[in-house]
């Protein structure tokens, strides 16, 4: 009796269970003949299991958005206060000629944030001149240096320009152009002449002795670190103007500036032959880097052509030496 009891109780269980899980699969189906309309509310839970709350706008803000990663900033070169260039050390204003060393300037060379002491020495048992920057140095001939220029001969370059001028004898200048770069000292263009920089113009000029009509100085400006000059054509340094024709000409007479013509003089007047009367003064105003042009101008302001040739360490017009055209030529010994 008691094994019958159990039996009963045990598929009484098993057919409650049945139904209960019928149930749950009839109520969430579609076609649910007591939801025609396909009612798709959540139905409520079974076993007591609790649903998942829907995302709210608040919780979506808080969820961090991607984005993707971003490249370092590319860091700005540093560059040095070049408003300040150029920078001229002129020995005999700054110290002394007998002045045997001395420290220049300080100024960053190479654009990598750290000044450069410039400095020199000169040693006459040598006849050499060492031009040091930072712990480097370098050794140039000649003992007597005139002056050192800073400039920035070109932008383009992550360093400035050190221009050296040093009189080799007699007034015999060597210009040579140093930079510094990699922690070396590297030695560029040598020019035979000395040069400085002319704040009117804001120009480098370089100057040499001519001694076409006598021995006169010309000037003319260079650009570029390859120092090329910027003209085929040199300026009389020593301009000639009209209070100096009134008021200095016996002056410009003896040294040779202002020349007597001793015989008609071959010329061109607005590119056509001509001839300057014997008797006349003319001043050289420039001339050509060849050697066979100048441009000369009388006291009453007319410009005209001379052309030359040269042999024989002489220079000649017309196959006459200069000197049989001018009785007041001055040239330096």
């Amino acid at each position: 009796m008691k094994r019958l009891i159990l039996i009963i109780l045990c598929l009484s269980m098993l057919v409650t269970g049945g139904c209960s899980c019928y149930r749950l699969e009839w109520n969430l189906h579609p076609s649910d003949p007591q939801n025609p309309q396909g009612n798709t509310e959540a139905t409520p839970a079974v076993n007591g299991a609790q649903e998942t709350p829907a995302p709210t706008a608040e919780s979506i803000m808080d969820i961090p958005l991607y984005t993707p990663a971003q490249e370092p900033p590319t860091p700005t070169p540093y560059h040095p206060d070049l408003s300040v260039l150029p920078i001229e050390f002129i020995v005999k204003d700054e110290v002394s000629w007998d002045a045997n060393e001395a420290t220049m300037f300080r100024y960053d060379m190479d654009f990598d944030g750290n000044e450069e002491m410039i400095s020199y020495v000169c040693d006459e048992q040598e006849y050499t001149t060492t031009i040091r920057i930072g712990s480097k140095s370098v050794k140039l001939d000649g003992y007597n240096l005139n002056r050192v220029l800073l400039i920035d001969l070109d932008p383009a370059t992550p360093y400035v320009n050190l221009l050296v001028c040093i009189d080799g004898a007699s007034e015999d200048y060597m210009t040579t152009e140093l930079h510094y770069q990699n922690g070396l000292i590297i030695r560029g263009k040598m020019v035979e002449s000395y040069c400085s920089w002319d704040d009117s113009t804001e120009k480098l000029m370089f100057y040499e002795d001519c001694d076409i009509l006598g021995t006169l100085v010309g000037e003319r400006s260079y650009s570029g670190e390859d120092l090329k000059p910027d003209s085929n054509w040199l300026n009389v340094s020593y301009r000639i103007t009209e209070d100096d024709l009134r008021n200095d000409r016996d002056e410009l007479i003896e040294f040779g500036r202002l020349l007597h013509v001793r015989r008609d003089l071959p010329c061109e007047i607005n590119g056509s032959p001509s001839k300057i009367a014997k008797g006349s003064y003319v001043y050289l105003v420039r001339y050509n880097d060849t050697f066979d042009t100048a441009e000369i101008r009388t006291e009453d302001g007319i410009s005209a052509t001379l052309h030359f040739t040269y042999h024989d360490w002489e220079f000649y017009i017309e196959d006459k030496p200069v000197s049989k055209y001018f009785d007041n030529l001055f040239y330096a010994g």
